[in-house]
Order: structure tokens, then sequence, then C-alpha cells
């Protein structure tokens, strides 16, 4: 049997812990096998991730309600198995840890100085998202002008939201997670997201996850 054919995609910059919680449970509810692969340097995802006594997720792939986490010096021949099994692998990195990796990158990051100077380093393919969070409209002719020196066109932003923001902060303090409350512009996002990861899915079905993950049934 042949291996499985698998998606890779990057999470770069920050803010993006809440969004990929969200896209797991979308992915269950599609019946889809995903991984985690913690790249930071904080090891940002580690608080998010119940901890099960004697199970350390640091040299080995854990999996936690259906879903594989891993962090760290796992080598890439621990994790095979693991990771041929999986439909796809969320990668996760630091702004400044982004190589421009082959797999199509999700850039997430707000309009500080030091995130956009960076952003405005990085190479990027034109397949990639830029997700700026937060977002005020203040450098929106500069992040335009970078997004076109991707020639990236998948370019969101998200203003200020309280509810948004009050479910990140939860996402660190709860183990069973809920977006039934999130802003219209984080569920578009949402379904755009999922749309470009999963662009097998019909429309209704990536609707249906969506709202089926909301609910909580597979939390």
């Amino acid at each position: 049997m042949g291996l499985k054919s698998r998606k890779e995609i990057s999470f770069v910059g920050g803010y993006f812990e809440d969004i990929v919680l969200y896209l797991i449970r979308i992915a269950k509810c599609l019946n889809k096998k995903t991984i985690v692969v913690d790249h930071t340097t904080a090891h940002r995802f580690y608080p998010l991730v119940p901890h099960i006594r004697g199970v350390e997720p640091v040299d080995k792939v854990m999996d936690y309600r259906g879903v594989g986490y891993t962090f760290g010096s796992c080598s890439e021949k621990e994790k095979s198995r693991d990771m041929n099994e999986a439909d796809c692998i969320f990668r996760l990195y630091d702004i400044s840890g982004y190589q421009g990796e082959n797999d199509p990158c999700i850039l997430v990051t707000d309009e500080s100085k030091r995130n956009i100077d960076i952003m405005e380093t990085l190479s990027l393919k034109k397949e990639s998202m830029i997700i700026i969070r937060e977002y005020t409209g203040a450098v929106s002719k500069r992040i335009e002008t970078i997004a076109d020196s991707f020639n990236c066109n998948r370019v969101f932003a998200l203003p200020v939201n309280i509810k948004d923001r009050k479910n990140a902060v939860m996402a660190e303090h709860n183990d069973m997670y809920c977006f039934t409350s999130v802003s219209k512009e984080m569920e578009k996002l949402l379904y755009e997201i999922a749309a470009f990861i999963f662009p097998e899915e019909m429309t209704k079905e990536l609707k249906k996850a969506i709202r089926h993950g909301a609910k909580g049934v597979f939390s």
C-alpha cells in the first residue's frame, strides 16, 4: 500500500493559536486526521494541549482526542508512521524562524512595525495567505505593497473584536473549546482557510463542518 497523500500547511507569525484550534475541529468534522508540529522557539502551542501523566509530546507524537501533537526534538524517523497516516500536518513557525519551506504558508501577524518589517523580508509562495489581526488600516498601503511583491492576492484583515479576543484567551485555559460566538469576520475567515486547505470539499460540507465544530461535538 502506498503512502497516504497528505497536505502540509505552515502557520507563520503569531496570534494563530486560536485559528489553528478552530481548524483542527473543522478537520475532525471532515474526518481528516491532523498532526500539529510546533517549531516555534517557545513551543507556543504547548500550553493549549492538556498534559497526560507520563506522556511528553517532545520526543514523540502524542495523540489527544484524535489529534497528534509534537514539539521540539522528535525526529522525522520517529514521526514517520504517524505522519504517513495523517491527512494534514499543521506546522507552526515564529515569524523570524520561517525559511520559506515548500508547503503553502498562512502568515498571521499584526500591524506592528517589527512584524511588518520582518514580513517584508520573507519569501512566500503566491498560493499563501496573509492574515492581519487587530487591523486598523494604519499601514494598509505598505501591507498591499508587500503582498503584491509575493504575488499574493489572499489577504484578509481581522479588525479588533472583543469576542474573538476573549475566545483566544479562553483557549489557553479550557480543555474544551467552542467558537459559537466568533465574529462574522472570523467565521468568514475560517471558511476561507478551510476551503484553501481542503479545496476538494464542497461548500456545503465545509459550512456543515464549521457548524458542527461550533457545537462542541468533537471537543
